[in-house]
C-alpha cells in the first residue's frame, strides 16, 4: 500500500467491515502503545477492512497494519503539537458520509463501531487525520517549491509522452534475478556497441508478451502505466538511449525510449499531483523523525 493510501480517510470504505469479522475480534486487546496511546485489535480490524482487505487479509497483514497505525498516531501527535486541526464542518460531513454508507449497507453505525471498540472520539481522530495532514501540506508548501518541483520533474507532469520498448526476463528467485541481471548487462553493452540491435535482443531474450511487438509497450504519459522503476528511468532518456538492467517485482528489464513527445501542461495543471508527491515525501520524513524520538511498545 502506498503512502497516499495510508493517509487517505477511512470513511468512504468503512462499510466493507463485516459483522462476522468484528464479532470474532478481541477488539479491546492492546496491540501497541505510542507515547502511551493504545492501538487495539479493533483499531487494526477497522483500519484493515476499511481499506478493502478481507478478514483473512487483515490477519495475514496484521504486522504491516500495526506499523501503519503507529505511523498515523505519530503524525497525529506531530500535527497536534503544531496546532493543525481539520476543518470541523468538513470533518462532520465525512463522518456523516461514513455513517450513511454503513446504513445503506444495512448496518447500524453505532452497533458496528461499538463492536470494534471504537469511540466517537477515536473515529473523529482517525477521519480527521487525513484532513489535518492535507491542510498542513497546503499551508506549508510554498508556490516556489511547487514551481521548482515542476521544473525538476517537468516531463512527468507537463504531459510529455515517451514511447518505450523493453527486453524482459522473469526472475522468480534470487538466482534467476542474478542471471537475468548478468544477461541484460551483456545485452545492453552489445546493443550500445551496435553488435546487436534492440529488436534482435527482444527476439532472442525477451519473455514479455510485448516481444511479439519488438518489445514495444507503447506510449507512457503518467505514473501507473509501468512499474515506477521503469517510469522514472524512461523520463530521463532521449530517443535511442537505454536504461537497465532495472529490477521490479515482476523481474528484470532493459528499456529503450524510441520516441518522445513534449507536453504542454502548466505547473497549475500539475499542482494536485505535485502536492501529492510532496505529501508522500513529507509523510515519510515526518514518520522517520517522530519514530526516532517516540516511545513505542508492543505488549
Amino acid at each position: 500500500m502506498t503512502v497516499a493510501a495510508r493517509i487517505a480517510g477511512v470513511y468512504l470504505s468503512v462499510a466493507l467491515v463485516t459483522t462476522s469479522a468484528v464479532a470474532a475480534a478481541e477488539s479491546g486487546t492492546v496491540i501497541a502503545k505510542v507515547n502511551g496511546q493504545a492501538i487495539t485489535a479493533g483499531d487494526v480490524e477497522f483500519f484493515g477492512q476499511s481499506r478493502g482487505l478481507s478478514p483473512a487479509e487483515v490477519t495475514d497483514q496484521h504486522g504491516q497494519l500495526v506499523e501503519q497505525l503507529i505511523d498515523r498516531q505519530l503524525v497525529r501527535e506531530f500535527l497536534a503539537a503544531k496546532k493543525v486541526v481539520p476543518n470541523d464542518d468538513i470533518l462532520k460531513l465525512r463522518i456523516f458520509e461514513m455513517n450513511q454508507l454503513i446504513v445503506r449497507r444495512g448496518g447500524d453505525p453505532a452497533v458496528l463501531l461499538k463492536k470494534l471498540g471504537l469511540t466517537p472520539e477515536r473515529i473523529k481522530a482517525e477521519v480527521g487525520l487525513s484532513l489535518a495532514w492535507n491542510g498542513y501540506i497546503e499551508q506549508t508548501t510554498k508556490p516556489e517549491e511547487i514551481r521548482q518541483f515542476f521544473m525538476d520533474h517537468r516531463p512527468e507532469y507537463d504531459g510529455t509522452r515517451v514511447r518505450v520498448r523493453q527486453v524482459f526476463r522473469k526472475a522468480p528467485n534470487d538466482t534467476a534475478r542474478v542471471d537475468a541481471d548478468a544477461l541484460l548487462t551483456r545485452v545492453k553493452k552489445e546493443v550500445e556497441s551496435n553488435a546487436m540491435t534492440f529488436e534482435g535482443a527482444v527476439r532472442a531474450y525477451s519473455q514479455a508478451p510485448s516481444a511479439k511487438e519488438n518489445g514495444d509497450v507503447g506510449w507512457i504519459s503518467r505514473r501507473g502505466q509501468l512499474a515506477d522503476e521503469l517510469t522514472e528511468a524512461a523520463w530521463k532518456l532521449q530517443p535511442g538511449e537505454l536504461a537497465g538492467p532495472l529490477k521490479t517485482p515482476f523481474g528484470v528489464h532493459l528499456i529503450q525510449v524510441i520516441d518522445r513527445e513534449p507536453g504542454q501542461l502548466s505547473v497549475e495543471d500539475a499542482r494536485p499531483q505535485i502536492l501529492e508527491r510532496i505529501s508522500q515525501k513529507r509523510w515519510t520524513e515526518t514518520v522517520a523523525a517522530e519514530r526516532a524520538k517516540a516511545k513505542v511498545t508492543r505488549p
